[in-house]
């Protein structure tokens, strides 16, 4: 009965590592790849039903945000094809993806404890959830690789930040007009007469008119960017207040300049700027 019991004991001790290594894979794949797939579905039958036109803002973000489970597929197939080496686009792509989770996770973040009540009440609140648990799932998929390379005696895993600087900087130079703007606007509206006049001068100089325009407007039927998402979580300008500030700058109603279009307003060409003008100083 010894000899028995010695004999079976390292086929039970042997399982629970494989068991552990077939959920973190499974979670890897669902949280990463599955998941992110659902997410942009979701957003897309939204738009849609919406009315909402896909600028071409929008479109890059539809793209970067496809990275995300493109790169976690691709390194998950690294991983079970026990490759000794990762190539340095590959790194870079996934450092990118890495990048791309990180931010639209901090963007949601505040949103975490309604996705949490929403996933024990509906279960919706997993989409909610899903750059969170995406941004997990990149980083875990990244260790288990660096893992096995450091295991099998291949190459060091590049590092993620090329790639997670160059996703910042895209996404920061897409979102500086929209930022500028709105900052700018709520300093305009500001109570305090010297927060509100350097707001009317940051608009002058840096404002951009048709983002400007679209606050007038209350923003209906317009694709929200970043800044607008974050910004309406802490409380945006009104279009009350817009339409008082852009009086202010202009010397003319808003809703005597002809609407903008639903195309995206985060591109300026300098046609926003009000640098000739002095009205409102």
């Amino acid at each position: 009965m010894i000899d028995l019991y010695d004999s079976a004991s390292p086929a039970v001790a042997s399982a629970p590592p494989h068991a552990v290594r077939s959920h973190l894979r499974a979670a890897i794949w669902f949280a990463g790849v599955i998941l992110p797939v659902i997410a942009l579905a979701a957003l897309f039958i939204g738009l849609r039903w919406e009315g909402i036109v896909l600028s071409l803002t929008l479109t890059v973000y539809i793209v970067f945000i496809a990275s995300v489970p493109l790169a976690n597929a691709l390194l998950i197939h690294a991983v079970d094809s026990e490759w000794l080496e990762l190539s340095r686009p590959l790194a870079l792509l996934h450092g990118f993806a890495t990048g791309i989770s990180a931010i639209f996770a901090i963007l949601f973040l505040p949103l975490t404890p309604v996705a949490v009540l929403g996933l024990v009440v509906f279960g919706l609140g997993l989409l909610l959830l899903a750059p969170l648990l995406a941004l997990i799932a990149t980083l875990a998929v990244r260790r288990v690789l660096a893992g096995r390379l450091l295991h099998s005696g291949g190459a060091a895993l590049p590092s993620a930040w090329p790639g997670v600087l160059l996703a910042l900087a895209i996404v920061g130079a897409m979102e500086l007009p929209s930022v500028v703007t709105r900052v700018g606007m709520r300093m305009a509206s500001d109570e305090a007469h010297a927060t509100s006049t350097n707001g009317i001068r940051v608009l002058r100089y840096l404002g951009n008119e048709k983002i400007m325009r679209r606050i007038c407007a209350g923003e209906g039927g317009f694709p929200p960017d970043l800044t607008s998402i974050v910004l309406t979580t802490r409380g945006a300008t009104s279009a009350e207040e817009a339409r008082a500030s852009y009086y202010r700058l202009t010397g003319t109603q808003c809703s005597a300049v002809p609407a903008p279009s639903g195309r995206s307003a985060h591109a300026s060409d300098g046609a926003g700027r009000y640098a000739g003008q002095e009205t409102g100083r």
